[in-house]
């Protein structure tokens, strides 16, 4: 799989830095789920499973006795696999959502186009999911980059779903609840299936 690193980064910083002209580019984009997949999502999507597993069972989590704490190098590579598939899973359940949604206010029914807003909205939470890393203030780094993705979806959803302006703010707060709703069943499923206490990246917006 040949992936064009540049292109990735170059969406990254455009949907991050100039986000109302990338999404009207966005949207006219033809791409299938496969090509989005394979050329986007799963490079973003890996990003908060590396850095988790990196926090987890290499640099460790700090305590109150002023200990790390790390979870075993076995342990953290299952968490990390089978968080980073049930973040893509995650992506496309939420797009369904979103998908469905989009109807009862005003907007289209597009499959497509609904996956094409979440994959590009989810680039902030997703990016920002490598401060975990950093002690103290990277769990605020990634809750901004979470606030961040819901401003981009708010953004996305009028563009490439037509859903209108008046609505969109409504629109996307529902969306907000559905996703943290599947973002907590998704988490409590991967914990049980690995039986880790491990954080898994990725979640907290879809």
């Amino acid at each position: 799989m040949n992936i064009d690193w540049r292109r990735i980064v170059e969406r990254v910083r455009a949907i991050i830095t100039q986000p109302a002209p990338t999404w009207r580019a966005i949207a006219t984009e033809t791409e299938t789920a496969s090509s989005l997949y394979r050329n986007y999502i799963m490079v973003i999507a890996a990003i908060p499973a590396l850095f988790s597993f990196i926090k987890g069972s290499v640099l460790g989590f700090g305590s109150m006795f002023g200990l790390s704490i790390r979870i075993g190098i076995g342990a953290g590579l299952s968490s990390m696999v089978v968080s980073y598939l049930l973040s893509l899973l995650a992506i496309y359940l939420f797009a369904l959502i979103v998908e469905a949604l989009s109807p009862q206010f005003a907007g289209q029914r597009d499959r497509m186009q609904a996956l094409k807003t979440v994959a590009y909205a989810s680039t902030a939470s997703c990016v920002a999911g490598a401060a975990v890393i950093i002690p103290g203030i990277g769990s605020l780094v990634y809750f901004a980059g979470v606030i961040y993705s819901f401003y981009l979806l708010y953004l996305g959803v009028q563009v490439l779903l037509g859903v209108p302006a008046d609505k969109a703010a409504g629109f996307t707060a529902v969306c907000v609840v559905a996703g943290i709703v599947l973002g907590v069943l998704v988490t409590r499923f991967a914990a049980v299936f690995t039986g880790s206490v491990m954080p898994f990246g990725g979640y907290t917006f879809w």
